[in-house]
């Protein structure tokens, strides 16, 4: 990558993403945001080059969160997007926690 100029910047790099802050001494420092080309961003505080604290954003609007994640899981297996849309799950929908007995529950 080459030396960037100081100062408030917008940079494109040759893979499309794209880096809109502050740069010191070449690096990025302070706040700015990354953009990344397949979609989604990171907006975060910079140092010296690095990320020091920030949230990324997937292109559907979906904050990132390392737990706690409230979709594709037993309580709800739709994505996000599937959720935001209204649309339902594919398939039939099981309303139990066990699995049904193997005749499908006709005996049960």
């Amino acid at each position: 990558m080459e030396k960037l100029d100081d100062g408030e910047i917008e940079y494109t790099f040759a893979n499309g993403n794209r880096f809109v802050g502050s740069v010191v001494n070449g690096a990025f420092h302070g706040k700015g945001t990354l953009f990344l080309a397949g979609g989604g961003a990171f907006v975060g505080e910079w140092a010296d080059g690095k990320a020091l604290s920030g949230a990324y954003t997937f292109d559907d609007g979906l904050a990132y969160a390392e737990t706690a994640w409230d979709y594709c899981s037993e309580a709800d297996r739709r994505f996000h997007c599937e959720r935001v849309t209204h649309i339902p799950p594919a398939g039939m929908t099981l309303f139990a926690n066990q699995p049904l007995p193997a005749d499908g529950g006709e005996n049960a």
